[in-house]
């Protein structure tokens, strides 16, 4: 079905129905490796609409060019989705379930070593912290959110940034490699194997996202990691191959508590900061989110375990030398949004106003872009 919308003087056209290719947007050379080898092995079942490669430099430059229409989907995390609804006016099309958690959810941690300096949550003033990215769910949103409510930093004229670059003394927040920030909130970033991509949000940088949020902590870097509570589980006790991880033991670490405690890693639902939204695939309100569950949905039945007979799985990203690859390896199903068509409805009303909380625009007004795509992405809804 084609649906013409005349807004003042732009008229814009769209089609509902399904699309000849999907452009997924990845964000690294290991990231493009996996999605070619994810086209192809889709093209092989015969599944459509068929999948495209794009190349982008950040979460955001995906986002810009999904709104421009150039590519078509992203699979981003909560952090990161709230900025591609509220900012670009993208919608959740599919959700990420996963093994331990309620379906669509997962927790937030904060992992240290054992056998360091013993103290609690309480006294992470000065400490050295291994963050997955900047603005990202587990590594920043949440910890830096409760830091934020427990009093411990205080963000004097919402400058979020600068009071965090205080109260720890060093840290790898991949993405925080921007202009006026603080230089320490990468001091402890090292980039790729060459030394280049210092403090990069994506797997250019090898402590950025969960696995390289705890290899910081791993390496001594840091003295704590705010990651996801499988994050330990999947690089250690023989999980991870890789030599910075092939011989550790999760019993190794222990969980930082709200209420000042230490807990074993597998005890993170009575220790952890907060129960957060699965990432989801993002897309452009014209899309039809239908036909991008569908196609994943129809994909997983061949690609979506380790142990398929097709040499590609969609949630395991060991063979392309990094992790968390288009989807969280930690991913086992994915899921329909059902009735969470909306970035708010997928992110929930708790953890909206978290992100509201450290959000320094505030509930500023939509630009014209941004509200037209909103109203374009109910109309589709309707129309689907």
């Amino acid at each position: 079905m084609k649906i013409f919308l005349v807004v003042s003087h732009f008229i814009i056209f769209f089609q509902t129905g399904l699309p000849q290719s999907l452009r997924w947007c990845t964000e690294s050379s290991s990231e493009m490796a996996k999605c070619k080898d994810m086209a192809n092995a889709f093209t092989l079942q015969n599944l459509v609409p068929k999948i495209q490669c794009e190349s982008a430099q950040s979460p955001e430059d995906c986002m810009v060019k999904i709104q421009g229409r150039t590519i078509d989907a992203v699979t981003l995390d909560g952090g990161h989705i709230y900025i591609a609804g509220k900012k670009y006016g993208l919608v959740p099309a599919a959700g990420e379930s996963y093994a331990d958690s309620d379906g669509t959810t997962y927790y937030t941690v904060a992992v240290v070593k054992k056998n360091d300096s013993v103290f609690s949550i309480n006294e992470l003033k000065g400490k050295k912290s291994c963050h997955t990215g900047y603005q990202r769910t587990a590594g920043w949103n949440i910890p830096i959110g409760f830091l934020i409510q427990k009093g411990f930093i205080s963000a004097n004229n919402c400058d979020i940034v600068n009071a965090t670059s205080q109260f720890f003394s060093k840290s790898c927040v991949p993405g925080a490699n921007q202009n006026g920030f603080p230089s320490n909130l990468c001091a402890l970033c090292i980039g790729d194997d060459n030394g280049n991509n210092k403090c990069a949000l994506s797997n250019k940088e090898r402590y950025s996202g969960y696995s390289g949020a705890f290899r910081c902590l791993v390496e001594s870097a840091g003295d704590v990691a705010f990651v996801k509570q499988t994050t330990v589980n999947e690089n250690t006790d023989g999980n991870n191959a890789e030599p910075w991880a092939a011989n550790l033991n999760s019993s190794d670490f222990a969980l930082l508590c709200p209420d000042g405690t230490r807990k074993e890693v597998h005890q993170y639902i009575q220790c952890n900061m907060a129960q957060v939204p699965a990432h989801a695939v993002m897309v452009h309100p014209g899309i039809n989110i239908n036909s991008v569950f569908g196609l994943l949905d129809r994909a997983q039945a061949f690609f979506g375990n380790d142990s398929n007979i097709y040499n590609f799985s969609m949630f395991d990203s060991s063979k392309y030398n990094g992790s968390d690859l288009i989807f969280k390896d930690s991913t086992i199903k994915i899921v329909s949004v059902g009735g969470k068509t909306t970035y708010e409805k997928w992110l929930g009303e708790q953890y909206t106003k978290i992100l509201q909380q450290l959000d320094c625009s505030g509930a500023s007004a939509f630009s014209l872009s941004n509200a037209l795509f909103v109203l374009i992405g109910f109309l589709v809804i309707i129309c689907q």
